[in-house]
């Protein structure tokens, strides 16, 4: 059945964008501050529109946040590729002994597509109607006083039975169907960049994306093997040259 919902098409894309704070404890979360930070200072830098959808914080830093972005789609495509996990090496400052802890955050970045909107029209629309059933008296049970509407293209299915009156039915179907059309108008389909992270055992030293080692001031790109040693200037929002 061919479904009236097709994808727009702009220059610009939006992105769902998450930081999650991972295997580590306090580390992970105060690292996963690290990142909000990087990021967050990224977008301003660059002009990126974003919003803060949701955040979940604690008093050791971030468990969640997520962003959406509206982005160009040259540099989104980066953006997703940021996906993975980014592992943190340093002395903790929550261990008295100062040793090296390793901790990691995972980022989640998909591609959100919305749909056109959905135009209905009576032609499209196939009407049947019922006998009642139930409570409602003989009147209703001999009588086809149930509507059923299908809007063809979406195939999707609207009926009332709840009155003793096949007209007025006939308009409680009616506007249920359109508030389900809407529903699907409204829904956003979000496209994973091909990572099941419930498939995982783990978000640890798996799905490796990049590590810092803060100590040290070098940043490694697990994907590419490239290093980094100027660490403030990313950690700063200047991360162009580490994504490209």
């Amino acid at each position: 059945m061919l479904i009236l919902v097709v994808p727009l098409l702009f220059d610009h894309i939006n992105i769902s964008f998450e930081v999650n704070s991972s295997e580590g404890g306090k580390e992970a979360n105060s690292c996963a501050s690290i990142l909000y930070r990087m990021y967050s200072k990224f977008f301003e830098k660059n002009k990126i529109k974003y919003k803060i959808i949701s955040i979940d914080e604690n008093s050791n830093g971030i468990n969640k946040v997520i962003f959406e972005l509206k982005i160009n789609k040259d540099l989104g495509e980066k953006i997703i590729n940021e996906s993975g996990n980014h592992r943190f090496i340093r002395k903790s400052p929550f261990s008295k002994q100062n040793k090296l802890h390793t901790s990691f955050v995972t980022v989640d970045s998909k591609v959100i597509k919305k749909h056109k909107k959905i135009e209905v029209y009576d032609k499209d629309i196939e009407i049947s109607f019922f006998k009642g059933s139930g409570a409602g008296g003989q009147h209703r049970n001999k009588v086809e006083t149930g509507v059923r509407l299908i809007h063809i293209p979406t195939g999707i299915v609207s009926e009332a039975v709840s009155e003793r009156s096949q007209k007025q039915n006939r308009e409680i179907a009616y506007k249920k169907l359109l508030e389900r059309i809407n529903n699907i108008e409204n829904e956003e389909i979000i496209l994973i960049k091909e990572k099941d992270w419930k498939n995982k055992d783990s978000h640890g030293f798996g799905s490796k994306r990049r590590t810092y080692k803060l100590d040290s001031s070098l940043i490694k790109d697990e994907k590419t093997g490239n290093s980094f040693s100027n660490m403030n200037k990313i950690l700063n929002g200047d991360i162009m040259e580490i994504i490209s």
